[in-house]
């Protein structure tokens, strides 16, 4: 048996190692392109594919006619990886060659006919792509508008057209809030979808988006609204890249909002690995853009608005709260995946701000926080004080009495609270909750005073109430930036 992969071999010219097979490619096709003066394109699955596909691979190079490079290079790629499992080749500065390089399953004795062959079959593909580039852009993007009305998005949400509407008022209410062209962004809108009919995304279904830049910069469009349109698929993967534009930005949480807020509206929900709208895509997206381009909006109100432009038959009960909560579980683990701890986390999901971008500089403050060596102290002081609290029947704002204030340790803890009132309060309309959180870790031996000298649950009712309020008073101080109670040691 462990001369059988030899026998293979040198007897029947079969490599039975997948990875001794995909070394060798690799190698074959590097060096190939090397002697050509040029780069070979390897996309990971492709190459993948094609070592599942050969026994005994030979690669060659093979040439197209030049005059093809007038077509768009994600659409020779596109022919080349797709239809004909080719790698293209690119010169140093990644501008596509005419040449690719092609892995055969057998040595054969006459090489010039399979590299013949294979140079005559990609022609008419290449062919078919110019005709349908030609063809598109002639009829132009915004015609394909009204056909939208035919093409179904789901049997209860309406049709494409209804969808590009809604994007369309959701980008209009986004840009009352931030500074966006009005009229930029109604074109991307009604235009981002249209691509889909077009002969080329039919062919190629991997270039919708690309193939809508083009044709939109053909026909005269905005150089914005063209971005727009091929950026707001992205992020369309795990690590992939987010639109580099605001109108894309903006496009791409339209478009994904509403594909959270539509199928949550029929009850649709991702169960367990299933997810066939891809959602979890969806929602990872909306809350990168937002977070990682600094873009300062409120969630709970998109989602108000966006569930406003949707039908209204048969909406699912609470689904804009199930949406929300979608969303945040989303948060978590991207967050874990970044490297936060759970109780950071959750730490600043307990106050329940609504904008990511919040969120977020509120979880990267409190992750510093709890650096600093008195944290711990802090973090266990203020679980004393919850705990302390929910026994109580301290509810809403209680105004502590300073006449009632007896003991030294009550009175300076009373008057450096009021202090730090006024330390932080245009920190944290600043939203430097970082600096803020800083300035409260001083509070730590006053409050340990507190607890050490004076008597919460006094036997005289009017000093017990006096001093819950003011432990109150305290807890909301932390509760403006984070529930640090939540912190573990």
């Amino acid at each position: 048996p462990n001369e059988y992969p030899n026998i293979l071999k040198n007897r029947g010219k079969v490599i039975a190692s997948y990875d001794e097979r995909l070394a060798l490619i690799k190698s074959q096709i590097t060096a190939i392109a090397k002697k050509s003066n040029g780069n070979v394109i390897i996309e990971p699955g492709l190459l993948n594919e094609v070592t599942s596909l050969v026994e005994w691979p030979i690669s060659f190079i093979g040439n197209f006619d030049s005059g093809f490079l007038k077509l768009p290079k994600e659409v020779l790629i596109a022919v080349m990886q797709d239809n004909q499992k080719y790698f293209p080749m690119v010169e140093h500065k990644r501008k596509l060659m005419p040449l690719f390089i092609c892995v055969a399953n057998i040595e054969s004795n006459k090489p010039e006919l399979i590299k013949e062959g294979n140079e005559r079959v990609i022609k008419p593909r290449l062919s078919d792509a110019s005709f349908f580039l030609e063809w598109d852009s002639k009829y132009g993007l915004r015609n394909h508008r009204q056909s939208l009305k035919k093409v179904i998005y789901q049997k209860k949400l309406g049709t494409l057209y209804d969808k590009s509407e809604r994007l369309a008022h959701t980008l209009k209410y986004m840009a009352k809030k931030i500074d966006i062209d009005s009229e930029a962004a109604k074109s991307a809108a009604e235009l981002c979808l249209c691509d889909l009919l077009t002969k080329m995304v039919n062919e190629f279904p991997k270039l919708q988006g690309i193939m809508g830049r083009y044709y939109a910069e053909l026909n005269g469009e905005k150089s914005e609204v063209a971005i727009a349109i091929e950026e707001f698929y992205k992020p369309r993967f795990a690590g992939d890249d987010l639109p580099k534009t605001d109108l894309g930005k903006y496009l791409a949480i339209s478009e994904k909002i509403d594909n959270l807020i539509c199928i949550f509206s029929i009850g649709k929900i991702p169960t367990g690995d299933k997810d066939p709208f891809g959602l979890r895509r969806s929602a990872i997206g909306v809350l990168r853009i937002l977070i990682e381009s600094n873009i300062d909006i409120d969630l709970k109100d998109l989602l108000i608005f966006a569930a406003s432009t949707i039908p209204s038959k048969d909406k699912s009960k609470n689904y804009i709260d199930k949406v929300y909560f979608f969303l945040m579980e989303r948060l978590r683990n991207y967050y874990y995946d970044e490297g936060f701890s759970a109780d950071t986390f959750e730490s600043v999901l307990a106050i329940n701000t609504t904008i990511p971008l919040d969120f977020h500089k509120r979880l990267v403050a409190v992750t510093e926080f709890k650096k600093l060596d008195v944290a711990k102290n802090l973090a266990t002081a203020n679980k004393r004080i919850v705990n302390i609290l929910k026994k109580s029947e301290i509810t809403g704002f209680v105004k502590i009495n300073d006449k009632l204030l007896i003991e030294k340790s009550e009175i300076e803890l009373a008057h450096i609270i009021e202090d730090y009132k006024k330390i932080i309060k245009p920190m944290i309309n600043n939203r430097d909750y970082k600096l803020a959180l800083a300035e409260l870790a001083g509070l730590s031996k006053t409050i340990d005073n507190f607890f050490n000298d004076v008597m919460i649950m006094s036997d005289k009712p009017e000093l017990q109430k006096n001093r819950l309020a003011l432990l109150s008073d305290l807890n909301s101080l932390f509760l403006k930036i984070a529930d640090i109670s939540k912190l573990q040691e």
